[in-house]
């Protein structure tokens, strides 16, 4: 089972509703979300929150988090309700974690702690430092996390925890970044065949990106609240056996699916028992079909 970490805070958007939704239906692994932070939506289900005091400090409140995931989880993926999984990943995709080609020279807050990595990672005496702060899902093994913290200010939120980490203890020869849709502005930008993830800032979260997220992933998860069962995507055709029964479906969601029974045209054939179960405890969303 992999545990899928979210640190969240209050937005003005939902982001992460669909970035849940992302999942579910792209991320092909047994997983579990844990939402970390001082902010759970009432609107979500079947997630583990993990209540934290935020601290005034952004970079030290992400510090905090990821201590407090190493006490909880063996490992864990580290994600950010602006991520989104674009087609079928596997964790052995996120694993695989690439490198950004330089390291930026902005005197932004987020460039000087890439910057305080790269320093300490020099007196450490390492060598070619890569860029490995990629904004995408990370995977770490919280053993390692630990050993680093004797000899960096991993969890003070001074340094980069993924450019210390994936420095130290990522892949030899990695990769360039190329898979990601990074959205940092209004500009246009095209989702192509290519890309396994996309990540926006705030600037980036434009009226038409909500409407493309909105429309991409429009099917709600496993992880909302909902007054019918859960939806999930058709698999496979179910055979019809003689005994099974018509029931119509009279619920407001449109090409409606539930489990592998596809009630797009209204009606489809359900064993009896799970027919009796559907009509009797969701009454407002399946009957009977009479002809």
């Amino acid at each position: 089972m992999i545990n899928v970490v979210y640190p969240l805070v209050k937005s003005n958007w939902e982001e992460i509703r669909f970035s849940l939704r992302s999942l579910e239906q792209h991320l092909n692994e047994d997983f579990e979300v844990h939402v970390i932070g001082d902010y759970f939506p009432s609107w979500m289900t079947n997630v583990n929150y993990i209540e934290t005091v935020r601290k005034a400090d952004p970079y030290a409140d992400t510090g905090q988090k990821y201590q407090i995931c190493c006490d909880l989880f063996e490992n864990f993926v580290w994600m950010n309700d602006d991520i989104y999984l674009l087609k079928s990943t596997k964790l052995r995709h996120i694993k695989d974690q690439p490198i950004i080609t330089s390291i930026p020279k902005t005197l932004s807050a987020w460039s000087k702690t890439l910057h305080e990595s790269v320093k300490y990672l020099s007196e450490y005496g390492i060598t070619n430092i890569k860029n490995f702060s990629t904004h995408t899902p990370y995977y770490y093994e919280s053993e390692k996390l630990k050993q680093l913290e004797e000899n960096f200010p991993i969890f003070d939120g001074k340094v980069s925890v993924e450019m210390v980490y994936f420095n130290l203890f990522g892949p030899e020869n990695p990769r360039t970044l190329t898979e990601k849709l990074g959205i940092y502005s209004d500009r246009n930008a095209r989702v192509t065949q290519e890309h396994r993830y996309l990540h926006h800032n705030d600037r980036g979260l434009t009226d038409k990106l909500k409407s493309y997220l909105e429309k991409r992933f429009g099917t709600p998860s496993r992880f909302e609240i909902s007054d019918e069962p859960d939806i999930t995507p058709i698999i496979k055709p179910i055979a019809r056996e003689e005994d099974d029964v018509l029931v119509r479906y009279i619920g407001k969601k449109s090409n409606y699916v539930y489990s592998h029974y596809d009630f797009s045209k209204g009606t489809a054939y359900l064993p009896k028992d799970l027919a009796k179960y559907l009509v009797t405890n969701y009454p407002r969303t399946f009957s009977y079909f009479v002809g």
